[in-house]
């Protein structure tokens, strides 16, 4: 049995010979030289088909790939010890009772200065509440979108098993084994201390649930994903998306005005296409076309993310949602990237919108940013729209400060 890598020798041998992909040396025996060698991953927000592209790249030895491979490899060597992860490891039990709801404390409350015990908390737009980052189950959950993010690309791109072996048993903690997985709901998402009713925006905890469909899709074939894994996992899937459907909270969160609709929709349409409800796939991804409609100018700007404290940070974050419906409307045949509205409206205009202040050709002045400047949060906008042959966007990327290795996700998973 072989002994760990050393996390620094693991990133060296990435870098000087992709892990065996480009016919360096034999492959370690917990390796693999050619995942997915009957062809591209199913993934449902990555394209499969351009993942497959990328590691060809890879094995002729694009030094830039290489680079960002031995990071992410590094990044993968470090998530091997995280976890297991669970919505059980909470200190905080949920309003219902139930320790296997999904709870979590709104971002932007604060304790109330006018009362005598704080209560009900409000609401400051763009001041993040340092302590719903540890309050009951967001922590785990990012660390889960992460983990298996980070786990599954580095199993795709080098076949060292330990990744996936390790992605799927995050996965297979949260979503399957009864014991310790997540009821598939959001009753108890972003509550704001003293106040009773449920919040519907809570929804969006679980935006990046589509990158998280990804890394099962990645490790499906690597043999640590059993059919008993996926058929749970879809059994899940299946529940959590007929609450979005069926219950008020979904049914308020599909009617908001602004980014929590877009975020809605990716959630529903990344989910259909992994578990074969196509219906519900298409009727997300026409709801995509009126949000572009809705919530974006003819020059581009997008009002209601402009009027928060966090503008920029907002209209980046709608654009990811737009962006990862049009990435899913590969599968259902919708092409939101060329689509224009009846007022002139798209999203390639909302992207480029951005490109003058990420670039810093200009400085951003459309909107209030309470928080620190930062260019490289359009980079995955930008990717994705480059992928999607927006040539504005394609010569962006070089211009954008990405403080270090920021842009390594893009460059091997170039997705929103």
């Amino acid at each position: 049995m072989l002994t760990r890598m050393p996390a620094i020798a693991r990133s060296l041998l990435a870098a000087a010979c992709g892990l065996a992909l480009a016919g360096c040396g034999p492959a370690p025996q917990n390796q693999s030289p050619s995942p997915f060698p009957s062809g591209a991953p199913r993934t449902v927000v990555l394209d499969g088909t351009a993942l497959v592209t990328l590691r060809g790249r890879l094995r002729s030895g694009d030094p830039l790939l290489r680079a960002a491979l031995a990071r992410l490899v590094d990044s993968a060597n470090q998530q091997l010890a995280v976890g297991p992860l669970s919505v059980m490891d909470k200190a905080q039990v949920p309003p219902g009772g139930e320790r296997h709801d999904y709870y979590s404390q709104s971002i932007y409350a604060w304790p109330n200065p006018k009362t005598a015990d704080g209560l009900p908390w409000v609401t400051r737009d763009g001041e993040r509440n340092p302590a719903a980052a540890t309050f009951g189950d967001a922590h785990e959950w990012t660390a889960l979108v992460n983990a298996s993010h980070t786990l599954a690309l580095a199993w795709f791109y080098t076949g060292d098993r330990r990744d996936a072996t390790q992605a799927a048993a995050l996965l297979r903690a949260w979503f399957v084994t009864p014991a310790t997985r997540m009821n598939p709901n959001l009753l108890y998402a972003q509550r704001t201390p003293g106040v009773a009713r449920s919040a519907p925006g809570g929804i969006i905890d679980l935006a990046d649930i589509g990158v998280v469909l990804d890394a099962a899709a990645l490790v499906q074939e690597s043999g640590a994903w059993t059919k008993a894994d996926s058929s749970g996992f879809q059994d899940w899937l299946g529940r959590y998306l007929d609450w979005l459907l069926d219950s008020p909270e979904g049914h308020s969160e599909a009617a908001a005005p602004n980014n929590h609709s877009s975020w809605y929709d990716a959630q529903t349409a990344a989910i259909a296409v992994f578990i074969g409800r196509s219906d519900v796939a298409r009727q997300a991804l026409a709801e995509a076309r009126t949000h572009v409609a809705s919530q974006v100018r003819p020059d581009g700007s997008q009002p209601l993310e402009l009027a928060r404290a966090t503008s920029w940070s907002y209209s980046v974050y709608n654009l990811r949602a737009l962006g990862r419906l049009a990435a899913i409307g590969r599968a259902v045949g919708a092409d939101l990237w060329t689509y224009t509205a009846p007022g002139g409206a798209s999203l390639r205009r909302a992207v480029d919108f951005l490109v003058p202040a990420a670039t810093g050709a200009q400085p951003w002045t459309a909107g209030k940013q309470v928080t620190a400047f930062d260019p490289a949060e359009a980079l995955p906008v930008l990717h994705a729209a480059a992928a999607a042959g927006d040539a504005t966007a394609r010569s962006a990327i070089g211009q954008v400060r990405t403080g270090g290795t920021a842009g390594d996700r893009w460059l091997l998973a170039p997705a929103p």
